[in-house]
């Protein structure tokens, strides 16, 4: 039974999701599960979900799956239940589920158990010290949409023109939807699309904030922006929707970058972004246009917002159109001129990210033969090394990997110790494969001795038993960290 019930959790969706806490509530808990604010993540032998949530405070948060197949969370914090910390707890167990990770059970003495009121939601709280309160309704339910549409039916024209035109006066979002859907109507497209560049430059023009010390701040609110994109979609303008949407991109890019809210800016320009997606698919460009569109998006994306285009550029297009987006991307790359300052940073990064790309549309092309060569040119001019090397290995051609990992040590060893490190680990595993096992024991030691730790003195030990050598080996590394005589200097 409790297996059940925690399988339930992994059918929810994203509208699933606003239906039970709200788009803002759910939003904000995607930010904090995003920062990894979620810990010590387990199951209760009833199939409930319970975490540690960091927010203004530490908070300990139970979720279950109610009868409407809907999550349903208590929190230790002032607002009690239903809150963004119940999210990110729900989100982050899809995501080590994704990961494949396996979640411990709850055991019967964790402090946790103990914290939650017996009266859970009922109580009443005191939200003057807390930031977590917000006031939205959540999406209606399956059963409440229905009990509207007999109400509705019940409805004659008159009473229902009566009925839109007071909650149009009650809810001033409402009424501009409708405009906007009669301005449609009408084929008054430009209105729309000039409105929406105004709403979008201004909104994207302050950066957003938070103090959580005073509480108080200001987050960008892009509800109104994904709704009007939504109209103009639905009415049949995709191209029209993803102008905006390149513009939405570019200037909230920016805002983010200047923003100190703990991502709630990103979480609210990411909610636009599946309408975007949807532009993009039924946009009048060819299908190699359209992935070029997406991938350019998610280079530019420096803060995790745009991954709806990674699952978009995920899904399976023809070779014919990877081949000619291989061809587009390369000559991308030839455009980046050299910047005249040596071991740039930036210029290497947004060469390697690009190559990334030309090397995924090469491989979905069928155009794997081009792969290592491209990957050579780039590591002369990038320092990627590891990448090069990796691909090597992969193709059995463990000669030049050699001469590729000894040629980037050399070029890093002294400003990139990193990439050499790695370089190292992967001259290790061609040793591996090749069941040379001294030379493993040796590069093991060596390694512990550049960068001493526990994990380090563990894989020495298991490489050093493969060759019987350990006790010896023990020995001088001991010595070694007692007198700072390196082991191959000592006698014996």
């Amino acid at each position: 039974m409790a297996k059940k019930k925690i399988d339930l959790f992994i059918n929810l969706s994203w509208n699933d999701l606003k239906g039970w806490a709200g788009s803002k509530i759910v939003s904000r808990g995607k930010s904090y599960q995003r920062q990894k604010l979620v810990s010590k993540l387990a199951v209760l032998d009833n199939g409930d979900l319970l975490a540690w949530v960091d927010g203004t405070h530490r908070y300990a948060t139970q979720v279950t799956i109610g009868e409407d197949g809907l999550p349903e969370s208590t929190c230790t914090c002032p607002y009690g239940c239903d809150c963004k910390h119940g999210v990110a707890a729900v989100l982050e167990y899809l995501e080590q589920l994704k990961k494949n990770k396996r979640i411990p059970n709850v055991s019967k003495n964790d402090e946790r158990l103990s914290l939650f009121d017996e009266d859970g939601c009922d109580d009443i709280y005191d939200f003057d010290d807390e930031d977590d309160y917000y006031e939205e309704e959540a999406l209606p339910t399956k059963k409440e949409k229905s009990e509207i549409t007999d109400f509705l039916k019940g409805k004659t024209k008159t009473q229902l023109t009566e009925l839109v035109l007071e909650l149009a006066e009650k809810f001033p979002k409402m009424a501009q939807e409708l405009t906007d859907r009669k301005q449609l109507a009408l084929g008054n497209v430009k209105s729309l699309i000039n409105r929406l560049k105004r709403d979008i430059r201004e909104i994207s023009s302050e950066p957003g904030w938070q103090n959580y010390w005073e509480h108080n701040g200001y987050t960008p609110d892009y509800s109104q922006i994904r709704i009007k994109l939504e109209t103009l979609l639905r009415a049949g303008h995709p191209d029209e929707v993803l102008k905006l949407g390149k513009e939405l991109i570019e200037l909230g890019n920016n805002q983010i970058e200047e923003s100190h809210d703990d991502g709630e800016t990103a979480t609210e320009i990411e909610e636009c972004m599946p309408v975007i997606i949807r532009a993009l698919e039924r946009s009048s460009m060819a299908q190699a246009d359209k992935l070029a569109w997406a991938v350019n998006v998610v280079l530019q994306d420096d803060y995790d917002v745009f991954n709806a285009f990674d699952e978009y550029l995920g899904c399976k297009y023809a070779k014919a159109d990877w081949n000619i987006l291989a061809d587009q991307l390369l000559k991308q790359l030839n455009k980046i001129k050299p910047s005249g300052i040596r071991d740039d940073f930036h210029r290497n990064y947004t060469r390697d990210r690009l190559s990334d790309w030309i090397i995924c549309a090469l491989e979905q092309a069928g155009r794997d033969d081009e792969v290592i060569s491209l990957c050579e040119t780039e590591a002369q001019k990038t320092g990627s090394y590891t990448r090069l090397v990796k691909y090597l290995i992969s193709d059995k051609r463990y000669a030049d990997a050699e001469q590729w990992i000894e040629e980037g040590i050399r070029k890093t060893d002294g400003k990139l110790p990193g990439i050499a490190s790695d370089l190292r680990n992967r001259l290790k595993e061609i040793r591996s494969l090749q069941k040379d096992w001294v030379s493993v024991a040796t590069m093991q030691t060596e390694e512990f001795v550049r960068y001493p730790s526990t994990n380090a003195f563990t894989a020495c030990k298991k490489a050093n038993a493969k060759t019987k050598t350990w006790p010896k080996v023990r020995e001088h590394l001991l010595l070694y960290l007692e007198k700072g005589e390196l082991p191959w200097k000592q006698k014996g």
